[in-house]
C-alpha cells in the first residue's frame, strides 16, 4: 500500500511534518467525477454525508485513542479512515493517515503523535471540501 505514497512523507529531519501532506489534494476531482458515474446523485449525497460525519467521528476518536495511550485503537481508526479516503478520493487524508498507521504499526509512537493534530484539520478541510463538492453537484 505504500507504493502509492510520495517519499517525502518521511517525517525524520522535517521542521514540520505536515508539508509532506500539503502537496496532496484535499479532494480528488477525477474520483468525485467516477462515482458520479456510478451512483445515482441522491446516492451520492446521502453517502458523501456518511463520509463526512465517519471522517469526523473517527478522527475525534484517534485524537482521543492517542492521548489514552490507545495506540491499538488508533492503528484501526487510522486504517478505517485511510481506506474510506480511497475511495473517495480524499488523498491528503487517505495519505496523513496512512503515515499515522504505518508510525504506529512501527511503535513511532512520538512521531505519530505529531500528525495527531494535523489529521483532526485536514479531516475538518476534508469535510469542507466535499460539502462545497455536494454543493456544486446539487441537492441531489
Amino acid at each position: 500500500m505504500q507504493t502509492w505514497l510520495p517519499d517525502s512523507l518521511s517525517v525524520g529531519g522535517m521542521a514540520d511534518p505536515m508539508l509532506a501532506f500539503m502537496s496532496e489534494p484535499l479532494v480528488d476531482s477525477k474520483r468525485i467525477a467516477a462515482l458520479q458515474g456510478v451512483m445515482k446523485p441522491d446516492a451520492l449525497h446521502r453517502t458523501i454525508d456518511a463520509f463526512r460525519t465517519a471522517i469526523d467521528d473517527r478522527a475525534a476518536e484517534i485524537e482521543a485513542a492517542m492521548a489514552t495511550g490507545q495506540h491499538t485503537d488508533a492503528v484501526r481508526l487510522s486504517h478505517s479512515i485511510k481506506g474510506v479516503s480511497v475511495n473517495f478520493g480524499a488523498s491528503r487524508l487517505g495519505a496523513i493517515s496512512s503515515r499515522m498507521e504505518a508510525l504506529l504499526n512501527d511503535g513511532d509512537i512520538d512521531t505519530a503523535a505529531t500528525l495527531v493534530e494535523g489529521l483532526v484539520e485536514i479531516s475538518e478541510q476534508t469535510a469542507a471540501a466535499l460539502k462545497q463538492v455536494q454543493d456544486e453537484l446539487g441537492s441531489g
